[in-house]
């Protein structure tokens, strides 16, 4: 006869408890984001999108499933978040509700678990109930609830760096192995492969380790010849600790530490920059002055009466301490997504105040115990309530600083003029004609118009051909290249910005460009109709009505780096069209791609934008031709001023013919600079006048001749 395995209780109730979790927090997704009446946008869209792609290439097959993910790897925005979702998102097209909710299924309830887990590590007593009170503490945190509702699957990478303090917990408690310490690396690097940004995790955790071990080691009371092994031990321990994340980044995913490696981050997000202080304020307000006041009372009595066992107590506090020094001190950029390494500060105290105000109330009459547990909920109500109410009562304005930040769903008041904005560009525009849009805000940007496009698209009408358009002095480059494309030009007043006006010129000057008169708006009409969209925005719309010539495409340009009286954008590559037909892209490992129009006889130009000093060099490239057409290129360099992008002087040229394979190799002479022609001019054009679908690749200045 077979035998029944029994069940323990306390799993039956375990298992209970979680499937209610699971239930909660995929509830609370839902009914949050069923709210909202919203254009998603930037990184609110992005994470959906990189979603819904795996899932249609592991449609197709697991091999281009395979695929996708793996060459996302080599970009700043991976999908290996990807895949735990893909059995809730293979059904078909990715919902938004669809997707909040799958986050908030398979990585806001894991990171909710993780904290429990730390916390029954840390806390002393009956650590079931630590642990799901600690897991629900967690859950009913507004503001931890902040990035996933807004589409960031952070909470994913954030359950990670848990599940590395856990093991390191309990290592440290069961005593130290060193296959133990392995996993605790491959947990924080696997942490930062999900998102960048827990590199700063990583140096918190292995600093924290480091400090603590020595404390502990060196703390002890052990005779000094005990010393130097024991630390020793921790050295060997702190080494493989370290070459486990390594190993981590390195093994799974090598083009991503790669392409982290060849990256300056702190540069090209120095605009996002804060200082200390205001960092410092803006993770106080995130979770509230009031709770933090309560997390720090917590630590403080739970440490006073034993509540908390104090070595892993300490490690954890140091951790948390470290974290929000490193976000305050170094890296000083914001984001609801940034809470999370700070969170491991805020709820442990929150977690030991409730233990020691139940141990106090333990033996009391019954009122008592039933009157605190009311308060509690009631503060727990308040501050859901608070932060994610569209407009709370006016009367609880005073108490507001005490709580949670405000994150409500996302509503705009203007979305019927929003989509009125997107069918009159759409009747100007058609799906050919480039649209730029100026402004960098929540009320307007050019991710909003194009996902607008996308996500009200009416049938038989193509697609609008947004530009993808500079938004951050840091990170972007100038709007030449855009502008002498655009079609169609959307601007807004006032200027719309997401950041300080002096980390966005290069929005700015698109603004100032037409409402000022610069000479590229003469190439443009404002039309009639005017649309005003939330916070007093109003938008005119400008079609163009003559193509802008090379001259005053150079005078545009010259104007740009005038306006920006500093350095120049943080990813303005060498080499920019003066031509509109002309497309470019820069990738660092082939200096430059330039596709070349298969139309017309016109000449194409390019403008040497670079930095360093072009006098009496060597310009190299590549030719790749069509097979269909052997066709011969004359390359010039010229000098050039301001008045005559044609050339002042044309100092070198070559004519290249396509060899069997489709390819040619050009290198010509640069000049010294002359007096009056400050500029760097390369021409193409078909020696026969024809057409000229050609690629020029590896384009750089290399030497002296």
């Amino acid at each position: 006869m077979t035998r029944l395995v029994r069940v323990p209780p306390g799993v039956k109730g375990d298992a209970a408890l979680l499937l209610a979790t699971t239930l909660v927090a995929a509830a609370m997704a839902f009914g949050y984001v069923s709210s909202e009446r919203f254009f998603y946008f930037w990184d609110y869209a992005m994470y959906q999108d990189l979603t819904a792609d795996t899932a249609t290439a592991f449609r197709t097959s697991v091999g281009a499933g395979v695929r996708t993910v793996m060459q996302s790897m080599a970009g700043d925005y991976n999908g290996l978040f990807t895949l735990p979702l893909l059995p809730l998102s293979l059904g078909g097209d990715l919902s938004r509700r669809q997707f909040i909710v799958s986050l908030a299924v398979v990585y806001q309830v894991p990171f909710a678990l993780a904290m429990g887990a730390v916390l029954s590590q840390v806390c002393l007593g009956r650590r079931r109930l630590v642990f799901w009170a600690t897991v629900w503490v967690t859950l009913l945190m507004p503001t931890i609830w902040a990035p996933t509702l807004r589409g960031y699957p952070d909470a994913g990478g954030a359950a990670l760096v848990l599940v590395a303090v856990w093991l390191h917990l309990r290592n440290a408690a069961e005593g130290s192995r060193l296959w133990r310490v392995a996993l605790v690396g491959v947990a924080v690097g696997a942490s930062i492969l999900f998102r960048r940004h827990y590199s700063y995790a990583a140096v918190a955790f292995v600093a924290a380790v480091a400090i603590h071990d020595t404390v502990r080691v060196v703390g002890s009371g052990v005779t000094p010849s005990l010393v130097a092994p024991r630390m020793g031990r921790a050295v060997l321990e702190w080494a493989v600790l370290g070459t486990a994340i390594t190993g981590t980044l390195l093994i799974l995913g090598p083009a991503f530490a790669i392409h982290m490696l060849a990256h300056d981050y702190y540069q090209l997000y120095r605009s996002f920059l804060m200082s200390p202080a205001e960092e410092f304020g803006l993770f106080r307000d995130f979770f509230g002055r009031g709770f933090w006041l309560l997390s720090l009372g917590g630590w403080f009595v739970g440490w006073r009466s034993g509540a908390v066992a104090r070595t892993p107590a300490a490690f954890v506090f140091l951790f948390g301490a470290i974290s929000l020094g490193l976000w305050v001190w170094v890296a000083r950029q914001w984001g609801s997504h940034y809470g999370f390494h700070v969170v491991i500060l805020l709820v442990p105290g929150l977690v030991a105040a409730g233990v020691v105000a139940s141990e106090r109330l333990r033996g009391t009459r019954g009122w008592a115990r039933v009157a605190c547990g009311a308060a509690a909920a009631v503060v727990v109500g308040l501050n859901l309530y608070l932060s994610w109410a569209p407009r709370p009562v006016r009367l609880l304005r005073p108490v507001r600083p005490w709580f949670a930040a405000r994150y409500p769903p996302m509503i705009r008041a203007d979305y019927a003029e929003m989509l009125r904005l997107l069918d009159y560009v759409r009747s100007i525009a058609g799906g050919d004609e480039a649209v730029y849009v100026g402004g960098s805000s929540e009320t307007i940007n050019f991710d909003i118009l194009a996902r607008a496009d996308r996500t009200h698209r009416r049938s038989g009408w193509p697609d609008l051909n947004v530009l993808e358009v500079p938004q951050v002095d840091s990170r972007d480059w100038y709007p030449l290249e855009e502008l002498l494309r655009a079609q169609v030009v959307v601007i807004t007043t006032p200027f719309q910005r997401h950041l300080a006006p002096e980390a966005q010129d290069v929005v700015r000057m698109v603004d100032v460009a037409f409402t000022e008169g610069w000479e590229i708006a003469r190439d443009f009409s404002p039309l009639p109709e005017r649309f005003r969209l939330e916070g007093g925005a109003e938008v005119t719309v400008y079609r163009r009505t003559r193509p802008t010539e090379p001259a005053p495409a150079l005078r545009l340009f010259a104007a740009e780096r005038r306006f920006m009286q500093s350095e120049p954008p943080g990813r303005q590559p060498d080499w920019v069209s003066l031509t509109a037909e002309t497309t470019t892209a820069h990738r660092p490992q082939e200096m430059l791609r330039v596709t070349l129009p298969s139309h017309g006889a016109r000449p194409q130009r390019l403008l040497y934008t670079g930095q360093s000093d072009w006098s009496d060099q060597r310009l190299t490239a590549s030719l790749r031709f069509p097979a269909s057409l052997p066709e011969s290129v004359r390359i010039t360099l010229s000098t050039a001023d301001e008045d005559n992008a044609r050339g002042c002087t044309t100092v070198t040229a070559q004519v290249v013919s396509p060899d069997a394979t489709g390819h040619a190799l050009v290198s010509l002479a640069t000049p010294t600079v002359q007096q009056g022609c400050p500029w760097l001019v390369l021409g193409v054009e078909s020696v026969a006048g024809t057409t000229l679908p050609v690629e020029l690749t590896e384009l750089a200045l290399r030497g002296p001749p």
